[in-house]
């Protein structure tokens, strides 16, 4: 009686953690990259499900590093993001960057600091200092960590050309 119990009780468990592994190993095929590329107009990317991700370097608005040991990401250990508009955006994952040839083209922004990005991308923020204590080594490490290299400048406001500021008399 007691082995027909624990059996009624553990199935449905058993059952939902099945479920919930395969939902998992099926986001992470559908976000595997399948082709990625930059060039002198933008990133595109192209997701095994044949969904595509792409911005135009005019339409970047900001790039973060984001490192991760959990999601779809997690394989890559995270990724570039170039944010664009609220519908255009790409993600580039971080084992995909030589391939991408991201970092070729990424002097299209205005002002970007290729060796920042290239420092936050070598950084291992798991990695402790030869000086840290045990205490550091056995705390909980964060399961995501983003960094922004880079923001667009705001454009500067046009002068107004009826604005007369010169303090000159123009009878002197």
């Amino acid at each position: 009686m007691n082995l027909l119990t624990l059996i009624v009780l553990a199935a449905p468990v058993i059952f939902v953690l099945v479920i919930v592994r395969k939902r998992g190993a099926r986001s992470r095929i559908r976000s595997a990259t399948v082709d990625i590329a930059a060039d002198d107009q933008g990133v595109r990317r192209t997701l095994a499900d044949g969904r595509t991700e792409e911005v135009a370097w005019d339409e970047v608005t900001e790039v973060d590093v984001f490192r991760t040991r959990v999601g779809p990401h997690k394989p890559a250990g995270g990724g570039v993001v170039l944010y664009g508009t609220a519908e255009r955006g790409c993600i580039i994952p971080l084992d995909k960057l030589e391939a991408s040839s991201l970092l070729v083209h990424i002097h299209h922004l205005p002002g970007f600091d290729v060796g920042a990005l290239i420092k936050v991308v070598g950084h291992d923020p798991n990695e402790l200092a030869p000086s840290d204590s045990t205490r550091q080594f056995l705390s909980p490490k964060p399961l995501h960590s983003t960094v922004t290299c880079w923001t667009r400048p705001a454009p500067d406001p046009d002068p107004d050309p009826d604005d007369d500021t010169d303090d000159h008399d123009p009878d002197a």
